[in-house]
């Protein structure tokens, strides 16, 4: 599987990324001068400018290795959007996306917060698995207050005690690749309200960003140039502008 590269501090990135959004319209007009419009079935289509500056050559070459792979524009890979929440509906535990354990219970307290309580003197969880690459930084947070709770990222666990008050809680760890998985664990016969999971492509978290369909990764992405020029700017430093695009179910 082909894989849009890291660069060797873990980002995804640099600044700037601008990330635009495309959605096809359907607009009638009646004998009367009465416009309708709506949104056309099928995908919407994302695009990335990425520009990169001070690249080392190992840095470019992987670029550039990953388009002579993928044949410039003709075969896919997967990206890991720099911009978004890596989980697919973040703002509702009880849509499929998610998983629970058999004795936690998940109820609904206000739009995007959940009630968790566990009825097993065992941690009991819900998870979610994130494609995130094999090796790639990577960070899961939430908004947590009651009782104790565990979060697990890419192998890694952090245990977190309990706080009558909201707090903004996170753990590290590395991407393993369709086997990541991002988990949140409620202490033993413990309730606890949550609200804000996000998982980013980064090793500290950033604002929450909600989702309310698929996450940001990307499995059908391309290049959408023709050509990929890299400029050597001094010894082991390069530039480049990366445009990629992505088509994205409604």
């Amino acid at each position: 599987m082909l894989v849009y590269p890291f660069l060797t501090t873990g980002a995804v990135a640099q600044y700037p990324v601008v990330r635009t959004a495309r959605r096809k319209r359907l607009e009638t007009v009646t004998p009367g001068g009465h416009v309708s419009r709506m949104l056309a079935g099928g995908p919407g289509e994302l695009t990335w400018r990425l520009e990169y500056a001070e690249l080392s050559d190992s840095e470019a070459a992987a670029i550039e290795a990953l388009y002579a792979a993928a044949r410039g524009g003709l075969m896919a890979f997967t990206f890991v959007d720099p911009l978004a929440n890596l989980l697919a509906a973040s703002e509702d535990l009880t849509m499929g996306a998610w998983s629970k354990d058999p004795l936690l219970n998940v109820g609904v307290t206000a739009p995007g917060e959940f009630a968790l309580s566990n009825g097993s003197l065992a941690a009991q969880g819900v998870q979610q698995g994130v494609a995130v690459p094999a090796g790639a930084p990577c960070c899961l947070g939430a908004e947590v207050k009651g009782s104790g709770v565990t979060l697990s990222l890419g192998g890694v666990s952090r245990h977190f005690g309990g706080a009558s008050g909201w707090q903004r809680i996170w753990v590290s760890g590395f991407g393993l690749g369709e086997g990541t998985a991002a988990r949140l664990d409620v202490d033993g016969g413990g309730q606890a309200m949550v609200r804000g999971l996000q998982v980013e492509a980064q090793a500290a978290p950033s604002p929450y960003k909600p989702t309310y369909g698929p996450g940001g990764v990307y499995p059908q992405t391309r290049f959408a140039t023709d050509g990929l020029e890299v400029s050597a700017t001094g010894p082991n430093r390069n530039a480049v502008i990366v445009i990629l695009k992505s088509k994205v179910a409604e």
